[in-house]
């Protein structure tokens, strides 16, 4: 179009002076000639432009299947939980065509689903992170840990529907912790970076029959998520050792740190690790559930679940019993709990307690272990950020590290929400407190305040393109 242009500009400033000029013959030819030329470049141009508008035509209707989009599905707006739209991996284009596709032409391209229908897979995690500052009764110190309750972790999940009522799934996460809160102790505040392997599971689920867990993975006995009434699993769990878990008790006589670290003073409500299992749990029948699993070093567990609703009030109550856990270091461990909510008012009531034989010789571990912790709590939306939570607790465990000691702890965290951050913030105080026969020891009180920010993305199949 350019070239047709500039021809006529020329020929009209040539007219005057060819109206003028005396022209021979073999000039006019020549201008002849070139006015046949220039036709002939224009229609060049022309059959140039319909080829390349039928080659964008061709590919546009092979990404669309055959259709062209629509102007809604242009200006759809893409959900924040739905995957980036991709190429598909199968599609090839020629690149020896010089086919120049503009940027209005490429947002007509509709999106190709790579993941595949009823298919879900979730990327995700949490940080956890805390300041934790002590006083054990000889010196004050301050501490940056990641935290023993509910570490850092990412994981990856994958869901088929393989029919209407079954779903078989996976799940891999890893625990990666900059100095846990379970080894940073007085005399070592840095123990490094470590990296856990928490969850390589295969699963099963039928709504009819219930289901079926394979590899490493929680044990049928795990009930805390089943009785965090207050909400503060992450950070303040029933088994109270996990936010100071590795500082160790002083001695009272000579000063020097003894060997007695506060997560191995005080009873762990389940006494359970992750380990390689098969596991199995029932279809919920009015209210109740039963579940059970085999796994690694002899290990065997069964538990039965309660739920129901009670007018305003929400009530659960779990029952476990377990053989070997803790790598065979127990020999027989009952557990249970039950909870109560008030859905109104947000108040809660917890308890929860087990019994346990240790296996071994001597004093010291051929004995029975036990414990129980009672917690109050209350969660309320104070504000528009989010939910605000509190909890008070007491444990008191015996017979844990030796023959006739009791160990007791007194717990008060705030916790509050910033919904649109994905974020929760919380704060505690907790004092320890470990009575032994044989050393006398100092009481210890720990201060935390943490910050922990969840994030995930799901990606689901679609059926059409």
């Amino acid at each position: 179009m350019k070239i047709h242009t500039i021809f006529l500009l020329s020929t009209i400033f040539m007219l005057p002076g060819l109206a003028i000029a005396e022209v021979s013959e073999s000039d006019l030819a020549e201008l002849r000639q070139v006015l046949d030329d220039q036709r002939a470049l224009i229609a060049e141009l022309k059959n140039n432009q319909s080829r390349q508008q039928k080659e964008i035509s061709s590919l546009r209707k092979q990404l669309d299947g055959g259709e062209t989009t629509s102007p809604s599905r242009r200006s759809a707006p893409v959900s924040p939980h739905r995957p980036v739209d991709a190429p598909s991996s199968d599609l090839s284009l020629d690149s020896s065509k010089s086919v120049v596709v503009g940027e209005e032409v490429l947002s007509t391209i509709p999106s190709i689903k790579t993941t595949p229908e009823g298919m879900r897979i979730s990327v995700g995690g949490h940080i956890n992170r805390a300041y934790n500052i002590s006083d054990d009764g000889n010196q004050t110190k301050g501490y940056f840990v990641d935290s023993g309750n509910l570490p850092t972790f990412a994981y990856i999940k994958g869901y088929k529907d393989v029919s209407d009522d079954l779903t078989i799934g996976g799940h891999i996460e890893f625990a990666l912790q900059s100095n846990s809160a379970n080894t940073v102790s007085q005399d070592n505040s840095s123990p490094g970076f470590s990296t856990d392997a928490r969850f390589f599971e295969f699963t099963a689920e039928s709504k009819r029959y219930g289901k079926l867990w394979a590899g490493q993975g929680l044990s049928s006995a795990f009930f805390l998520g089943d009785l965090d009434l207050a909400g503060m699993l992450p950070y303040n769990q029933l088994s109270v050792g996990g936010a100071f878990g590795g500082l160790k008790f002083v001695d009272s006589d000579s000063g020097d740190l003894s060997s007695n670290t506060v997560a191995l003073a005080f009873l762990d409500i389940e006494a359970m690790n992750l380990i390689n299992r098969f596991r199995y749990d029932s279809p919920w029948w009015n209210g109740f559930q039963i579940s059970g699993n085999v796994g690694q070093d002899s290990y065997s567990a069964a538990a039965l679940r309660y739920r129901r609703e009670l007018g305003d009030y929400d009530l659960t109550a779990v029952s476990s019993y377990q053989n070997n856990p803790q790598g065979g270091r127990i020999d027989n461990r009952l557990d249970g709990g039950i909870g109560v909510i008030h859905n109104p008012t947000g108040l809660s009531l917890t308890a929860a307690g087990a019994l346990q034989d240790f296996k071994g010789t001597g004093s010291t571990l051929d004995s029975d272990g036990d414990g129980f912790t009672v917690r109050a709590g209350w969660r309320k939306q104070l504000n528009d950020i989010g939910e605000t939570k509190f909890a008070v607790d007491y444990q008191r465990s015996t017979g844990i590290t030796i023959d006739g000691d009791t160990a007791t702890s007194v717990g008060i965290f705030v916790g509050q929400e910033i919904s649109d951050w994905s974020t929760e913030v919380y704060a505690g105080y907790r004092f320890y407190d470990l009575d032994r026969p044989d050393i006398k020891l100092n009481h210890m009180h720990g201060f935390t305040l943490g910050v922990r920010i969840y994030f995930d993305a799901t990606f689901e199949g679609n059926s059409g393109r």
